[in-house]
């Protein structure tokens, strides 16, 4: 998701939104960027997340259902040890 930061009209604040919620409304520059930073983190760590977890459900043969919340985050581990 894009993560926007936007001055405030009039105003010497900002706001840091997403396209489906507002994170901070009122905010400095500096923690809006700080907010920002954090959010497409997130998103990244969350995306990387998923594909790591596509690569070891390849490797091991099983459908990702088969796979309990345990064993997954193993699999990430080691995967991403293996980097």
């Amino acid at each position: 998701m894009p993560t926007k930061v936007r001055k405030l009209p009039g105003k010497n604040k900002y706001r840091v939104s997403t396209p489906t919620k507002t994170h901070a409304k009122s905010t400095t520059r500096e923690k809006a960027s700080a907010q920002k930073r954090i959010l497409d983190t997130a998103e990244l760590n969350e995306y990387t997340r998923a594909q790591l977890i596509k690569k070891a459900v390849r490797e091991t043969g099983r459908s990702a259902s088969e796979l309990n919340r345990k064993t997954k985050k193993q699999l990430v581990g080691i995967l991403i040890r293996a980097r």
